[in-house]
């Protein structure tokens, strides 16, 4: 039953994630996938009455078991920015895949176990087995993804205008938790295994920061890219007015919105920002409109721009606020 619950809510966070009229990314679809794959394997073991029935269910299990971490990792990297060429993404892909593969010859060759067996308990089926030096390479490849997602995510921890801090923490959260969780299975033997729920925790845990980049991220939100942007600077702001966003213009007319950190209240003096915007937004703000309202024009650097704010949506929802402001002569 414990097996069957992670599988549900697992697959219906898949469904969520597909269906959601924010494009989450590819990466968050496929960690909720192996996810889904996985746990399903878990509960197909539980549920096996034969070796065979108990292989091939543990293959399942070793989608999630290979696949999530790097997953993981191709998550934090977008939520972090950080762009993985191509090529290193194939690699990989490739390398987890090969020791998929070799996982797959379990009972059939020794490199990833040198015996396998079946018994059955209180807790339904389960595999006894050793390991082979291809289940070593398997541990490495685990221990590589988070330590490089650990590393990634206290580095960023100091960049708090590019990720938020409460971001960072859930990432560090999720990857101490799942590498405990799976220290603890390794220790104790536990009859019932962590991982199922761990990871079904996971991809909900990797969906707040996810959903919030889908919700804000100025490349996201097609309606906020309408239009040429060469001109344009653009800040996003949540309803609570927290800085959750900006993009390259705004960070060249407002330097101090590099010094702001996300998801944290905009400081309340100095810097341009307070001089040419603060107040403007705030009668915007408290006027409680619904509708774009446009500011005063202002000048900076000897150009002359138009000032307009507007409510950002999701879908009828309003999620927060967009200050835009376009040079005249561009």
């Amino acid at each position: 039953m414990y097996y069957l619950v992670c599988f549900i809510c697992s697959l219906a966070i898949l469904v969520w994630i597909i269906s959601n009229e924010r494009k989450l990314g590819t990466n968050a679809i496929l960690v909720a996938f192996v996810t889904v794959i996985g746990d399903a394997g878990y509960y197909a073991l539980a549920s096996s009455t034969s070796l065979n029935e108990a292989l091939l269910s543990n293959e399942l299990i070793y989608t999630i078991g290979l696949f999530a971490p790097m997953l993981f990792f191709f998550n934090i990297c977008d939520i972090c920015k950080i762009h993985l060429y191509t090529k290193t993404k194939i690699v990989l892909y490739l390398i987890q895949i090969v020791l998929f593969l070799s996982a797959c010859t379990a009972g059939q060759l020794d490199i990833f176990y040198k015996t396998v067996e079946f018994h059955y308990g209180p807790y339904g089926g389960y595999l006894i087995k050793t390991y082979g030096f291809a289940h070593t390479l398997y541990l490495i490849s685990l221990a590589f993804y988070f330590i490089i997602s650990i590393a990634i995510s206290f580095k960023y921890s100091r960049k708090k205008n590019v990720v938020s801090a409460r971001d960072v923490d859930i990432l560090i959260f999720l990857y101490f938790l799942m590498f405990s969780a799976y220290a603890v299975e390794r220790l104790i033997h536990m009859k019932v295994e962590l991982m199922p729920f761990i990871y079904t925790i996971g991809i909900f845990g990797i969906l707040i920061p996810v959903v919030k980049i889908a919700n804000y991220a100025i490349e996201t939100n097609p309606e906020i890219l309408e239009g040429e942007l060469k001109d344009t600077g653009l800040i996003v702001l949540s309803n609570k007015l927290l800085f959750m966003d900006c993009n390259e213009n705004a960070f060249n007319l407002f330097p101090e919105l590099k010094q702001w950190e996300k998801e944290e209240k905009i400081p309340g003096n100095g810097g341009r920002f307070n001089t040419f915007l603060r107040q403007d937004l705030m009668k915007y703000v408290e006027s409680g409109a619904e509708d774009s309202m446009a500011g005063k024009e202002f000048t900076m650097q000897e150009e002359d721009y138009y000032l307009e704010f507007s409510r950002l949506h999701k879908g009828k929802k309003a999620i927060g606020y967009l200050i835009k402001f376009t040079r005249k002569n561009g």
